[in-house]
């Protein structure tokens, strides 16, 4: 944000989207060729330690299809294991259908590529990530939150439907079950 004037954020594909933040004149329009906003370059970088070539713990693979995670539906999928203080790296690549807005809770990530490249704008944090067709992401997070977090597709049409699952620390448990015994699939 500018320290003085407005800020007009909009949509070229929605044009009810307008929304104007700051006070001051309103800014110009820009061209209908105008570039697309795009995060991974934007601002300064900061080496902040955190990269994807540092020493991972452990490294995850998640597929996204149009309704799955590799494959698997809800319980299915097998959980990120962690424990606490590891750092952990998982790599999203959505193969197949809409658009899946990643999300994990209980912790903060950072990304560090998309599609096989490093973000050379300033760094972001984050606890979602909006994955197109065809795009990879790889994200990074420290285990500092024990817990039983879930790590879903933030479209909720598409975690009711089985993108759901489970980031698990090491040693905890729960006494409650999910899956067709008990009825409690998650959405």
């Amino acid at each position: 944000m500018p320290a003085s004037g407005q800020v007009k954020v909009y949509s070229k594909e929605h044009k009810a989207w307008n929304i104007r933040l700051g006070s001051g004149p309103t800014p110009e329009a820009l061209s209908k060729d105008a570039p697309d906003f795009d995060f991974t370059n934007y601002g300064t970088p900061l080496d902040d330690g955190i990269s994807s070539e540092m020493k991972f713990d452990r490294v995850y693979d998640l597929k996204l299809g149009i309704l799955d995670i590799n494959g698997k539906k809800f319980h299915e999928i097998p959980p990120i294991l962690v424990k606490e203080g590891e750092w952990i790296k998982i790599r999203f690549k959505h193969t197949f259908g809409g658009p899946h807005p990643m999300h994990l809770h209980g912790h903060v990530f950072k990304i560090l590529t998309k599609n096989g490249k490093p973000l050379t704008g300033s760094p972001i944090y984050a606890d979602s990530v909006l994955l197109f067709s065809g795009e990879e992401y790889e994200v990074a997070f420290q285990a500092d939150n024990p817990g039983l977090w879930m790590e879903h597709c933030h479209n909720l049409g598409h975690a009711a439907n089985g993108m759901t699952m489970m980031v698990n620390y090491e040693g905890l448990t729960t006494p409650y079950r999910v899956g067709t015994k008990s009825g409690n699939l998650p959405d």
